[in-house]
């Protein structure tokens, strides 16, 4: 288990090296002059050319990136070109919010996909199923923008009773919280059907079923524990991508949060912020990987790393 585990913090310190890499490179390629953009329509030339210096965007290509790595070895992120502060402290800031709206909306997406796609195999082609399938359908379907404006418009604008935007209470949480857990619960939903489907035909079922096992035990000793490598594959991938993926969702419902400071970013031309956003992103999602991966061992005592 140690060599496993560190053989895999090396391939995701490689990760995030090459995604640093890429990174700094499709920023740089973008069309437009980033300091006169940050400096303003007012700033004279010579504001520009003291801006681009301090930015080391004077410099050639090469020589900017062996400073981004020199500075991102000693663990330093940069400065933020727009609010000169530490590109670290501003996303280590936003960073808890960020991970509240992807934990409710993965426990929301759980709770409701887990026991959804558990009948719906047990009851295979019953209305159940069907409403179920054509549920997920649409889940994974719909737009997330879309989705979100429409919730604001029922139940904030209509019908008051959830705040539009903002983080200020628990119900500030409850409209993006939906809206990205909508495209996890059909997928966690769609994969717990069809695991419980696969491990309802093996022989070991039939073997309990025979012996009149009660069905509370059946799904509880046979079928759950079978279903679980999957599902929680799918449920740590889910909220990686979550983490990652709800940039969205935080521009709809104006949340403060990662994804919402990268979009103004990416506006401003923030070139250490959008680096400093991506990689702490990329590291989240590497970490959920690899616990995933290691909690393999732990649910299924068959398993062995070597």
């Amino acid at each position: 288990m140690t060599a496993y585990f560190a053989r895999c913090v090396i391939a995701g310190a490689i990760t995030l090296l090459v995604i640093s890499s890429v990174i700094f490179l499709m920023i740089r390629l973008l069309p437009g002059d980033p300091a006169r953009v940050i400096a303003g329509e007012m700033a004279t030339e010579q504001d520009v050319a003291l801006l681009r210096a301090r930015l080391n965007l004077d410099k050639p290509l090469t020589v900017q990136y062996g400073i981004f790595l020199r500075e991102l070895f000693h663990g330093n992120l940069g400065t933020s070109a727009r609010t000169q502060l530490p590109v670290a402290e501003e996303v280590f800031a936003r960073l808890p919010r960020t991970i509240r709206l992807a934990a409710v909306s993965m426990l929301i997406a759980t709770l409701l996909g887990v026991p959804a796609g558990l009948v719906a195999a047990f009851r295979r082609y019953s209305i159940f199923d069907l409403l179920v399938s054509f549920g997920t359908l649409c889940g994974v379907s719909m737009p997330v923008y879309w989705l979100g404006l429409m919730l604001i418009v029922l139940f904030a604008v209509k019908l008051g009773w959830l705040p539009a935007a903002g983080a200020d209470s628990f119900a500030s949480v409850i409209l993006p919280g939906i809206t990205l857990a909508m495209y996890s619960i059909g997928l966690i939903t769609r994969m717990t059907r069809a695991s419980t489907l696969d491990v309802l035909c093996q022989d070991y079922i039939r073997t309990a079923r025979a012996k009149g096992l009660p069905g509370s035990a059946l799904v509880y000793r046979h079928v759950l524990r079978n279903v679980l490598i999957p599902v929680i594959t799918t449920v740590g991938l889910q909220f990686g991508a979550l983490l990652g993926g709800a940039v969205l969702t935080e521009s709809v419902f104006g949340w403060p949060g990662m994804g919402l400071l990268l979009v103004d970013s990416i506006f401003s031309r923030d070139y250490p912020m959008i680096q400093g956003v991506v990689l702490v992103f990329s590291a989240l999602v590497i970490s959920m990987n690899l616990l995933v991966d290691v909690s393999y061992g732990y649910i299924d005592p068959r398993i062995r790393y070597s």
